[in-house]
């Protein structure tokens, strides 16, 4: 009986790391999301009125239903969409030219329509699940570049002249070159430079 104790005794001790593992990185998790949107909230302001009505022109263009706010945050570096229900776009406060305010904007609303924050937390929680295997990280890293490719993909699709594939990647190129923000957060627009640079890569090769 001894074997089967042993082994009994192992497997319980198996599932308490492993639930112990889980739930230090579910915290994490939580506590990351919470102090992004706790600081957001508590430092947002409303976007300015033709900042609204830009982004209301593109959420039609994009047949996109629902109420979505735009608000300004003079404590961030890049633009970012918040929340799991309603969902609300945050800009930084630094103003940009018209075109880039189009890319921008057009940017944020193609991850709503993309359903992007939902495939991202399925991620996350993937993590929480599997947070001993390597292989987890590395294809939530993945998911990560191929959402921003697949944005980068539809939004130059559905540019209709109004911005180039060019001007569409300078604006992420200027947003990147702005100085960054200590506070980081997954969902923040075009990922880091070295992602960007190779989903330009893509972009040329398979946008005509």
């Amino acid at each position: 009986s001894t074997p089967l104790y042993s082994s009994a005794a192992s497997d319980v001790y198996k599932r308490q790391v492993w639930l112990l593992g889980a739930g230090i990185v579910f915290v994490s998790h939580v506590v990351r999301y919470y102090k992004v949107e706790h600081y957001i909230k508590k430092h947002q302001i409303p976007a300015e009125k033709q900042v609204k009505l830009v982004a209301e022109g593109i959420k039609h263009r994009l047949k996109i239903r629902g109420n979505i706010e735009v608000y300004r945050c003079y404590g961030i570096s890049s633009p970012m969409v918040l929340g799991c229900v309603r969902k609300w776009i945050v800009l930084p406060g630094k103003d940009v030219s018209p075109e880039s305010l189009q890319i921008v904007l057009t940017h944020e609303l193609v991850h709503i329509r993309q359903n992007i924050l939902i495939w991202k937390g399925v991620g996350r929680l993937l993590e929480d699940v599997f947070w001993y295997n390597p292989l987890i990280y590395l294809f939530n890293r993945k998911l990560d570049f191929w959402s921003e490719l697949a944005c980068d993909m539809e939004c130059c699709r559905i540019s209709e002249n109004i911005f180039s594939v060019r001007q569409y990647f300078h604006a992420a190129l200027e947003l990147l070159t702005q100085e960054p923000h200590p506070l980081a957060f997954p969902f923040s627009m075009f990922g880091g430079k070295n992602d960007l640079q190779a989903r330009i890569g893509l972009s040329l090769i398979h946008i005509p």
